[in-house]
């Protein structure tokens, strides 16, 4: 095993995180802790407006093709521009 570089090793040790009685690099902390920190009802919110939409887009794309899945691409770009750099920068 390759052992990081001394400035790698030092920003995991300065970033990392203990959840479970492990630790962790930050990058894999925040999905735990959003699901631990999440309301279930919350959750199930999420997950029935997940399944009503890809629902919503498959009526959408056997009826008209696709030009309503691009009206709400486009209406949600905000969302996605946020969901885009908060992937890249964790």
């Amino acid at each position: 095993m390759v052992s990081p570089s001394p400035i790698r090793a030092r920003c995991i040790a300065q970033h990392s995180s203990m959840a479970n009685g492990v630790t962790l690099v930050s990058a894999s902390f925040f999905p735990r802790a959003f699901l631990y920190k999440t309301p279930i009802p919350l959750l199930l919110l999420l997950i029935t407006a997940g399944i009503a939409g890809s629902l919503r887009w498959r009526n959408a794309w056997k009826n008209s093709g696709g030009g309503a899945i691009g009206r709400d691409l486009q209406r949600l770009s905000p969302i996605w521009a946020l969901v885009l750099v908060y992937g890249i920068f964790p």
